[in-house]
């Protein structure tokens, strides 16, 4: 009797269809959505309109209330009442969750820095941080770079074209101790040029390819183009050739890789850059000039400080030799030139003159070649650190020195140094 009078009613509130369909009805609070059951509402209906109509002589057979006899003789009813009334205790709980959330960011945003002094923000991502580990994590970020054998500070020259002129300046060079880089240009080795000087013709005719291994012992040879070619001016083709034949050229004369590249006119953009990539070459010089002593960013494009005729040259190196305006990466002092131009202004006592003030202050310059500077500078940045930032591994075949906390660390090759012990 009971199922007859029940099945005679819900068909009018909703059919049976409607209880097996997918969740789809949606109801917000707060913020907060909450997928409902299709026929949610009609079961409601149909619950109201059967609960009333069911005899009592019968609710007191079982001794239950209403809803419970409902289920009893309806079960397909339970599953969809329940999840709707789960839904419901959802979307409330979620709320009340949110409301709790905007409550505490209110508190939290009038708190000063000072007051959570170990929040610290990495990569945008806000992380809570135990005091000490974050303070390690910070030293670890201000490293500072040390040379080799504790040197502070670094110094390296740079001269092309690899004229006759360059035998007096490498002889005033090793005098003083001073190392630097020579760009030649293998297809005009053993040729005699003239050019306008100021007092006239000036020779300018270059070295003898049997002289190079010799006269520059000591000191780094780089690439300078085959022919002195402008790379912005001829194709990549055409340049790749230029510098891959000076490349090749140099080797077989010195028995050495050439590493090194000095960019002829001072002329480059990003094709010349991705040239030099595939030439192998791992650094490029310009002619652009900082009167900085920073340390090169891009060492396919690499700035030096000044060139010798500079007339704050010797003004740049007191303040190099008393370390002014130096910062954690801004310690290296970067001339350039022609080794002719010094014949034809004769000014032989500016390069003389340099040389010997740096060689008197020199007992915390590293005196080195630009190959020997890159190789060291990389090694440092390619240094890993641990999360905390005391341990720190070398990957790099060379020792590495750095300052931290006003003590001096050394990590040797392929090796883990824990900085806290």
């Amino acid at each position: 009797m009971l199922n007859r009078a029940a099945r005679a009613v819900i068909p009018t509130a909703f059919s049976l269809d409607q209880l097996t369909m997918p969740v789809s009805h949606t109801a917000q609070a707060d913020d907060c959505t909450v997928m409902f059951p299709h026929g949610f509402l009609s079961l409601f209906t149909a619950f109201c309109v059967i609960a009333p109509i069911i005899p009592a002589s019968i609710l007191s057979q079982f001794n239950c209330c209403r809803p419970q006899i409902l289920f009893l003789s309806f079960p397909f009813l339970y599953r969809p009442v329940r999840n709707a009334s789960f839904a419901l205790q959802m979307a409330f709980t979620a709320a009340k969750n949110k409301r709790a959330q905007n409550l505490t960011k209110s508190k939290i945003s009038g708190i000063t820095a000072k007051e959570i002094p170990a929040k610290k923000r990495y990569n945008d991502v806000e992380t809570t941080y135990d005091r000490e580990r974050a303070m390690k994590r910070e030293r670890a970020l201000f490293d500072e770079i040390i040379f080799p054998n504790g040197k502070s500070k670094a110094f390296t020259m740079s001269y092309d074209d690899g004229t006759i002129h360059d035998r007096r300046l490498v002889e005033i060079m090793n005098r003083y101790g001073i190392r630097g880089t020579f760009n030649l240009n293998a297809g005009f080795l053993g040729q005699t040029c003239w050019i306008g000087g100021l007092h006239g013709k000036l020779d300018i005719s270059k070295i003898e390819p049997d002289e190079v291994p010799t006269l520059y012992a000591g000191h780094e040879i780089a690439g300078h183009g085959l022919n002195h070619a402008s790379p912005t001016d001829i194709g990549s083709s055409a340049y790749f050739y230029e510098t891959i034949e000076d490349k090749a050229a140099l080797e077989h004369l010195t028995g050495k890789l050439v590493r090194g590249y000095a960019y002829p006119f001072g002329a480059y953009d990003e094709k010349t850059k991705n040239v030099m990539q595939l030439a192998g070459y791992h650094y490029a010089r310009t002619v652009d000039t900082t009167r900085q002593f920073e340390l090169p960013t891009d060492f396919l494009a690499w700035k030096g400080t000044c060139h010798h005729n500079d007339p704050q040259l010797m003004q740049l190196a007191e303040r190099f030799c008393r370390g002014e305006h130096f910062s954690l990466h801004t310690k290296l002092f970067y001339v350039w030139g022609h080794s002719y131009e010094f014949a034809d202004d004769d000014n032989w006592s500016c390069i003389e003159g340099l040389c010997s003030t740096l060689n008197k202050q020199g007992s915390d310059i590293w005196f080195a070649t630009n190959i020997e500077i890159f190789d060291y500078v990389t090694a440092f940045r390619r240094l890993e650190y641990g999360a905390e930032g005391s341990l720190v591994y070398n990957p790099s075949a060379l020792s590495v020195s750095l300052r931290r906390g006003g003590k001096t660390y050394t990590i040797a090759p392929l090796s883990t140094s824990d900085l806290d012990r």
